[in-house]
């Protein structure tokens, strides 16, 4: 699932755009983690994702749909055949066991009211009725572009105004294997909604060809007591976390389209940049440990230290509550610099430099409650097509 850009109401998480990355090499030369005497700082090792039964779309069919009252519907079509051949897929199909893919263009009726999920699932049905749209065979991957103004209805009854829950998902569609999503326009027609939607829509196949049924490639199910388990385990804004979670905010430009890189263990397992294809620019972030105790009505001061693969400019930080239990936390984020960035001031970090992050626990928390927060670094103002964030999650608990 692709999560809301978590910090709308700041400039930090504007969607990006902007220059080649990619292209028939896809700019894949990742840095050195060691080139001319730089030392990234030491970070806590990456997570590592598994599966439970082994199955994945392949060979793939995709299946693009828009709506006809979509202006711009002809550039998701396009977008989905660039996809299907692309260097972004030829690399990060193999991995996990993808094959070839296929697209197919379908235009459908005009949408006009706002899409509840069972309302996507229908008019997919209908499309497939009418034979406007293939059969499914347990490998197809149904991806709905909605048209700019139409927004889906969640479960339970809230819309999805300004992507403010989700800009996408994915879901397994009847019962031979197949997968359906969709992506919802943040951003309008313009070319900035464009990217955003081919961001979510890259994102979404991804995670629907290598998690189809929900017991795919994902971290393990976060438990009832996370602070038992892996930190990163509770990342995933409520949902399991699948292999483009991890690599949210990150950008690779082929082609005149924007995708979203996504989460390698090979990649990860050097102790660099985790998402591929790789760029041609030093991959930055933050490490702390993964959880901390704090009693009820206290605060706890967590370091987080900065680490960069190759020497680099400044990057900035947020952060964002992404659960929490026991009543109202505070946070609050800072270090001895600061970057001042479209209007808004962060504390700004470099590799071996250090922030604080401080958390007080609300005054009557039960033992148990617990508080998880996303870190976000960016340093998008490396290039225009720079990623526009990395993420580092951190938990407190009450013991």
């Amino acid at each position: 699932m692709r999560s809301i850009l978590l910090a709308g109401s700041i400039g930090l998480f504007a969607c990006g755009g902007g220059g080649e990355t990619g292209g028939d090499d896809g700019g894949m030369g990742a840095p050195d983690l060691a080139s001319g005497g730089f030392t990234p700082a030491p970070h806590a090792a990456w997570p590592k994702f598994s599966t439970s039964d082994n199955t994945v779309l392949s060979p793939m069919t995709l299946v693009s749909i828009v709506a006809q009252n979509d202006g711009v519907g002809g550039s998701f079509l396009d977008f989905g055949d660039r996809l299907a051949q692309s260097s972004w897929w030829k690399t990060v199909a193999p991995e996990y066991m993808l094959g070839s893919a296929t697209n197919v263009r379908v235009t459908g009726p005009a949408m006009t009211k706002n899409v509840t999920q069972d309302d996507i699932v229908a008019y997919i049905n209908m499309l497939i009725q009418a034979k406007a749209a293939p059969a499914p065979n347990g490998n197809t991957m149904y991806m709905v572009y909605l048209p700019a103004g139409i927004v889906e209805i969640a479960p339970d009854g809230t819309l999805n105004t300004n992507c403010q829950i989700w800009e996408g998902f994915h879901l397994p569609f009847g019962n031979k294997g197949d997968n359906w999503a969709f992506a919802q326009r943040c951003y309008g027609d313009g070319q900035m909604g464009i990217d955003d939607a081919t961001n979510t829509g890259s994102h979404e196949v991804y995670e629907g060809a290598t998690d189809p049924t929900g017991n795919g490639w994902t971290l393990s199910i976060p438990s009832a007591t996370p602070w038992t388990g892996e930190i990163w385990d509770s990342a995933g804004y409520g949902a399991l976390v699948e292999l483009a979670d991890l690599c949210g905010g990150t950008t690779f430009r082929e082609g005149g389209f924007d995708y979203q890189r996504v989460w390698s263990d090979a990649a990860a397992a050097k102790g660099g940049d985790p998402c591929v294809p790789a760029i041609a620019e030093p991959y930055y972030n933050v490490t702390a440990d993964g959880w901390y105790q704090v009693t009820a009505g206290s605060t706890v001061q967590i370091t987080l230290t900065g680490w960069s693969t190759a020497q680099m400019g400044d990057w900035y930080l947020d952060h964002a509550e992404i659960g929490a239990t026991g009543g109202t936390w505070k946070e609050s984020l800072s270090s001895s610099r600061s970057f001042k960035y479209q209007g808004y001031v962060y504390p700004a970090l470099n590799n071996a430099e250090t922030a604080t992050l401080k958390v007080t626990a609300p005054a009557n928390a039960q033992s148990g409650s617990y508080d998880t927060i996303m870190v976000f670094s960016s340093a998008e103002q490396m290039s225009p097509a720079s990623d526009l964030y990395h993420v580092w999650p951190v938990g407190v608990y009450v013991p």
